[in-house]
């Protein structure tokens, strides 16, 4: 009977490590995914601006010959 109350207790307690590390694997991936969708969108903000500046540079030069 003390050997069931044994295997029972650890297979319990690595359920658990397991149930955590499942958890753990799961916010990795989101932080992860969180991040690059971040760092994407502000790749297309700056190339934005870029665009923005360049425009406004060539029409400044452009303006300035006439």
């Amino acid at each position: 009977m003390e050997l069931f109350s044994y295997l029972g207790g650890y297979s319990g307690v690595w359920l658990g490590f397991s149930l955590l590390t499942v958890y753990e694997l799961i916010e990795i991936l989101f932080c992860t995914a969180r991040f690059a969708l971040q760092k994407h969108q502000r790749t297309v903000q700056h190339r934005k601006v870029f665009r923005r500046i360049t425009n406004t540079k060539k029409a400044s030069k452009h303006f300035m010959r006439k």
